[in-house]
């Protein structure tokens, strides 16, 4: 039996999704955003949103969406420029995406005062971790858009973050020459699914292609 396309629903989404839009819809409205709100203190969202947000990029906590990629394993971690959440401290995060990778991520990325203090009140499973503290909003927002090739969009946006393979050089020896295919088609679902996460909160987000790779980190 066929299914007309407005009549099926966006699953990836959780019930804190702000959306009544059919999946057709909400996949043909997903564009990229030109430019945020400037205003000061205008551009926030709520940590849970947030929380439910980075939930969907974990294959353990969003088990439906990713099971037709479960061969393609979990390569790519987030590193966040967190600056406008509500609720939550600014500063730089690092969202491990599995579970046993987190003493080799810690291991890989030292911040000045060794800081790597989990995020208590996140979802279980959600393994979040603050790894430097901003002094401010600002000061967290200036360092985004630093990393991202100084572009002003990073600057007036509720977060930003890049997708960081741990021990890139030697994986890149030790893997079959299929793997670094597959690490672009990773990374290329995980920012679509952020892309239509944001779409079904009434948010926007925009695809950023240049980092300064050795200030991200």
């Amino acid at each position: 039996k066929s299914v007309e396309p407005k009549k099926i629903k966006y699953l990836p989404t959780s019930s804190r999704s702000q959306t009544d839009l059919s999946a057709a819809q909400l996949f043909r409205t997903r564009r990229s955003a030109l430019d945020f709100n400037q205003l000061k203190g205008s551009n926030t969202i709520d940590k849970n949103q947030f929380f439910d947000i980075l939930s969907q990029c974990v294959p353990a906590l969003n088990g439906a969406f990713w099971r037709p990629f479960e061969g393609w394993g979990i390569s790519s971690h987030f590193v966040i420029y967190a600056s406008g959440v509500s609720g939550l401290d600014p500063g730089v995060y690092v969202l491990v995406r599995d579970k046993p990778e987190v003493k080799r991520m810690k291991r890989m990325i030292k911040s000045e005062d060794n800081l790597w203090d989990k995020v208590s009140d996140a979802p279980k499973g959600l393994e979040l971790y603050l790894v430097n503290r901003g002094a401010s909003p600002e000061e967290v927002a200036k360092l985004s858009q630093s990393v991202s090739c100084q572009q002003a969009i990073a600057l007036h946006c509720c977060f930003s973050l890049g997708m960081f393979i741990p021990d890139f050089v030697n994986q890149v020896k030790e893997s079959p020459p299929s793997s670094y295919r597959l690490w672009h088609w990773e990374a290329g679902v995980v920012g679509q699914l952020l892309y239509l996460e944001a779409e079904a909160r009434g948010l926007k987000a925009t695809g950023m292609g240049c980092f300064t790779d050795e200030v991200t980190l």
